[in-house]
């Protein structure tokens, strides 16, 4: 009989303790995604095929980084995790683009871009440089820039046979791209010197003029099978080609003064060049 006491004691025992254990167990750990986590843990690195069970995660007092880089997470569930845990900094694989990058990316190469993908980057808080010299958005590569000015933003730009990248300073035209380079102007905000080879499309040349009057445009008119450079003041020509320079005087913009060399036998075409140049 003393026997039986003996053993129920202690068993009785042992059971009390068990219990003991379970309970401190669950007061200083906690469950999640089969990984026993002890509720001080202010770092938290999870897997599985699940997602983490929020409300256990809210019995981790001192959360400050959970890293999750190992679960296909949404936008959604990365928001309303944000929401939850405001204090905490979360890790995670962020969808963007058909590729899977790693949130803390301080580089990632784009091949398009959207409004949609500008507001996107806000999901990299590390992000340094964006490689988009395979993108041709240009109007939302701008928005980007202006949207996030502490970023390197590197793109390039297509003039024919020419690339020029975002920060080139000068480039050189033909009568094949330089109505591209006029319609490319506002994504070269450095660009200082535009150099003619051969170009005879001095409208265009005029309108780059125009549209960025810091330019440097340096091309020639060619008035009677002779070049003459467009930045000249003062001119001497034949008085054969006074035809010709009807049209083309135009051209030069800080022209103050035509000589024509040779006797006058058309005095209604050098009529037509002082009323049309009156200066």
């Amino acid at each position: 009989m003393n026997m039986k006491k003996k053993t129920a004691f202690i068993l009785c025992a042992v059971l009390i303790i068990s219990i003991v254990c379970v309970c401190a167990l669950r007061s200083n750990y906690v469950l999640i995604c089969g990984k026993i986590i002890n509720r001080s843990a202010t770092e938290v690195v999870l897997s599985g095929e699940e997602l983490p069970d929020v409300e256990k995660l809210h019995r981790i007092n001192e959360l400050k980084t959970l890293d999750l880089r190992e679960f296909d997470i949404s936008l959604e569930f990365y928001e309303m995790l944000c929401a939850e845990f405001p204090g905490c900094e979360i890790l995670w694989i962020v969808p963007f683009q058909g590729e899977n990058w790693d949130n803390y990316a301080t580089d990632i190469t784009v091949t398009s871009m959207t409004p949609e993908y500008v507001d996107m980057l806000k999901y990299f808080p590390k992000l340094q440089s964006v490689d988009a010299r395979q993108c041709r958005d240009y109007p939302a590569l701008m928005e980007l820039i202006a949207a996030r000015p502490d970023l390197k933003v590197r793109y390039n730009v297509t003039l024919g046979a020419e690339v020029l990248q975002e920060n080139a300073t000068d480039c050189t035209v033909t009568n094949e791209n330089v109505r591209t380079l006029l319609e490319m102007l506002p994504y070269l905000p450095e660009l200082k010197t535009v150099t003619s080879d051969g170009c005879t499309d001095y409208d265009a040349l005029m309108a780059i003029r125009d549209a960025r009057p810091e330019l440097s445009v340096h091309y020639s008119v060619v008035i009677g099978q002779t070049p003459r450079t467009a930045d000249a003041t003062a001119l001497r020509l034949d008085i054969a080609d006074a035809a010709e320079a009807v049209e083309l005087l135009q051209y030069f913009p800080d022209l103050t003064e035509v000589t024509f060399e040779g006797p006058a036998t058309n005095y209604d075409l050098m009529y037509q060049l002082k009323c049309r140049y009156p200066d």
